[in-house]
C-alpha cells in the first residue's frame, strides 16, 4: 500500500509553465484579479516595460513601482489580489493561520490597511501593525504602531523583495516585539536570482522565516502549516498577459532577461492525496486519476489543473 503523498519529479521548462498557467488556470478568481491588477498598474505607470537600471545594475525589461498605485481603484485591486491570496494560502480550517498584518515603513503601511479591510469580505477578521523609520521619543514612543505583537503570529505585507533587506528587517523587528513572522506576501516576484546568489531571494527568506518560526517558543501562539512567501503577480503572469497582448517585442525581452537571471530550478510535482492499492502501477494511476501541482519556484504558488489528458501528457515525457 502506498502512502498518502506520492510525488513524481521531473524538469519542466518555463514556456511549458507559461502554457499550463494560461490553459490550467487563468480561468480563476486570482487570475483574473492578477490580469486586473498587471493593466491598472500599466495604466497607472506603476508598471513599465522598456530599459531600465535596477540597483543591482542588472538592465531590466520592466520595472515595478508600487508607490504610484496610490488611487482607490488601484489600491482596491491590489488589497484583493493581496487578500483572496491571504484567503487561499494562509487559513487552515477556515481560520487564519496569522494574528496580524504588519506592514513595513513605508510602503507596506497602506498595504496592510487596506488588505486588512478587504479580508473582511472572506469572513476574515484581522488587525494590523506598520513600523516608523525613527524611534518616537514622545507620546507612546517607540517604533511600533497599532497592534501590539507580542506573542502573535504576524504576515508581512511589501511591495516587491530585491534583495531581501527590507523584509529582514521586518522579521527582526516582529521578533524584537515579541512575534513570529509566518508569511511574507509581496505584490510581485520577480522570480530571479538574487544578485550574488546562486538561488532564488523569495527561496532565500522563505527558509529564513521557517528557521524563525521553528525556534518559537512553545506556551504561545501555535505556528499553523508551512511559513512562506506568496505573491500577487508572478514575473511568468506578466510574460503570459504580454504574450495574450499580443506584444511579441516585450515578450522575447523579458524572455531573454529571465534566461539571464531567471530562477533555474522550475520542478514539476506530480501529486494524489489518496491511498493507492497497486504500487508497480502508482505513476500511471496518478497520470489518470491524480492533480497535477506545477511550482515555478519554491516560493510560488502551486496551481492546480485538473485535466487527465494533460496529466497523461506529462507521465509521457
Amino acid at each position: 500500500m502506498i502512502g498518502k503523498s506520492v510525488l513524481i519529479s521531473t524538469a519542466l521548462t518555463w514556456d511549458e509553465l507559461e502554457k499550463r498557467t494560461r490553459t490550467g488556470n487563468m480561468s480563476t478568481p486570482q487570475s483574473e484579479l492578477r490580469a486586473q491588477f498587471i493593466q491598472g498598474a500599466l495604466e497607472a505607470g506603476a508598471l513599465k516595460f522598456g530599459q531600465f537600471t535596477l540597483k543591482s545594475g542588472r538592465i531590466s525589461p520592466y520595472f515595478f513601482n508600487a508607490g504610484l498605485l496610490c488611487t482607490a481603484p488601484l489600491l482596491s485591486s491590489l488589497a484583493s489580489s493581496y487578500a483572496s491570496l491571504i484567503a487561499s494560502e494562509f487559513t487552515h480550517d477556515s481560520q487564519p493561520t496569522f494574528d496580524v498584518l504588519f506592514g513595513p515603513a513605508y510602503k507596506g503601511i497602506p498595504l496592510a490597511a487596506a488588505t486588512s479591510l478587504t479580508l473582511l469580505q472572506h469572513n476574515i477578521s484581522t488587525s494590523f501593525a506598520y513600523n516608523r523609520k525613527e524611534s518616537k521619543s514622545h507620546g507612546e514612543g517607540g517604533t511600533l504602531v497599532g497592534a501590539s505583537l507580542e506573542g502573535k503570529r504576524v504576515l508581512v505585507l511589501d511591495d516587491v523583495i530585491t534583495a531581501g533587506t527590507a523584509v529582514r528587517e521586518a522579521l527582526d523587528a516582529v521578533k524584537l516585539a515579541g512575534g513570529v513572522v509566518v508569511g511574507v506576501v509581496v505584490a510581485l516576484d520577480r522570480e530571479e536570482v538574487a544578485p550574488g546568489g546562486t538561488g532564488s531571494t523569495m527561496k532565500d527568506v522563505e527558509a529564513e522565516i521557517k528557521k524563525r518560526a521553528g525556534e518559537w517558543e512553545t506556551g504561545k501562539a501555535p505556528v499553523v502549516g508551512e511559513p512562506k512567501v506568496r505573491a500577487a503577480v508572478r514575473m511568468r503572469d506578466l510574460v503570459s498577459w504580454l504574450e495574450d497582448q499580443g506584444r511579441t517585442e516585450d515578450v522575447q525581452k523579458m524572455k531573454a532577461y529571465r534566461d539571464q537571471y531567471g530562477v533555474k530550478d522550475i520542478t514539476k510535482i506530480i501529486q494524489r492525496q489518496n491511498e493507492i492499492p497497486m504500487p508497480i502501477y502508482a505513476a500511471g494511476w496518478l497520470a489518470r486519476h491524480g492533480k497535477i501541482y506545477v511550482i515555478g519556484s519554491p516560493c510560488s504558488r502551486e496551481l492546480e489543473i485538473n485535466r487527465p489528458e494533460v496529466s497523461e501528457d506529462y507521465m509521457q515525457r
